[in-house]
């Protein structure tokens, strides 16, 4: 499978956010997010 899209950085500092991902990247996969252990895995 081939993904294109366009991606833009942006500063985040003092948000408690590291990164984000669209939703038009994650329709394309398999998101698991563990919560309590804040681990996550992302398949294409």
């Amino acid at each position: 499978m081939v993904l294109e899209t366009t991606v833009i950085e942006a500063p985040l500092q003092g948000q408690h956010i590291q990164f984000l991902i669209g939703r038009d990247v994650l329709s394309h996969g398999v998101l698991v997010y563990i919560g309590y252990g804040n681990l996550f895995s992302l398949s294409f």
